[in-house]
């Protein structure tokens, strides 16, 4: 994260409409990113004539920042493009280096270009990491990041590497109920279960429901989520009266967000009901079809 430079008292207070980088700090904590990329716009130009060479790359992160936000990817390369030859012979700004080149994987990932996204992660990684002061939450998220580009590539290994790499990193720094440590439980569960490691992903499943189960009301659809991947696994493992248990229960808490999560109530049901029709219990299934057709035509009357 970039810091805000504070404010010195003894200097006199700039003319409001100058925008500054702290200015442009804060339209981005506002979520403002039009007026962010405008000011970071007129900002530069007058960095570039001070050269002042940390507080131009720090103003090309908030404007590529802004720009990803915005999903116009051709600023966040040209920020990037600007920024980093600026700290190539910089080694003491390698988290700065690390955070442009972050935006820069994102906007890629975003853009859905996996190949160039993925040279721009283990970039980005390799400085964050090897900062003075390391970001090492910033580098576990993109770790996360790229191992789901791996995964949609069929690279298992370099996939699970990175996934576990980053849950050990998160679960270090926020301990293990935390939210961001049951999405990484369940993202290496799917991992698993598309490689065909169907035991080790219901670990991995029943992981991130119990955490999820602490810290959630028992009505979040976060738990449908889990309770339905780790019903998924179970049917791999023949455990299906429990995997009828998990989807009926997902099904159950998905009714009660139905006007947020029409879409996952809907692939929830068709799944409980083909596992029931798999078990050849075709008029149960065709209850839950019935009934699931008849609670969505309700929500769009």
């Amino acid at each position: 994260m970039v810091c805000l430079i504070p404010t010195n008292p003894s200097l006199p207070v700039p003319d409001s409409t100058v925008p500054t980088l702290s200015h442009v700090h804060a339209q981005l904590a506002d979520a403002k990113l039009e007026d962010a990329l405008a000011a970071s716009g007129e900002l530069l130009e007058r960095l570039r004539a001070e050269g002042d060479k940390l507080t131009l790359v720090r103003c090309l992160l908030a404007r590529a920042e802004a720009a990803r936000g915005l999903g116009l990817l051709d600023v966040v390369t040209a920020a990037c493009a600007e920024g980093l030859p600026l700290l190539e012979d910089e080694p003491e700004s390698l988290s700065l280096r690390g955070l442009l080149r972050t935006q820069l994987a994102v906007a890629l990932d975003q853009a859905e270009q996996p190949a160039a996204a993925e040279t721009e992660y283990e970039q980005a990684i390799a400085d964050l990491e090897a900062a003075p002061e390391p970001e090492l939450m910033i580098a576990a998220q993109l770790r996360n990041n790229l191992a789901m580009i791996y995964k949609g590539l069929g690279k298992f290994a370099q996939a699970e590497s990175h996934c576990v790499s980053a849950l050990n990193t998160l679960e270090a720094g926020l301990g293990r109920d935390h939210e961001e440590v049951a999405a990484l439980y369940n993202n290496l569960g799917s991992l698993y279960y598309t490689a065909g490691f169907a035991a080790e992903a219901k670990k991995m499943f029943a992981d991130a429901l119990a955490i999820r189960e602490k810290l959630l009301p028992p009505g979040h659809a976060d738990i449908a989520q889990s309770l339905t991947n780790l019903a998924t696994a179970r049917h791999e493992l023949g455990e299906d009266e429990e995997a009828l248990r998990d989807f009926a229960k997902a099904l159950e808490i998905l009714h009660g967000n139905l006007a947020e999560k029409p879409g996952s109530y809907q692939a929830a049901a068709e799944d409980y009901a083909a596992l029931l029709e798999a078990l050849g219990r075709m008029d149960e299934a065709d209850e839950v079809r019935a009934t699931a057709r008849e609670v969505l035509a309700g929500l769009s009357e």
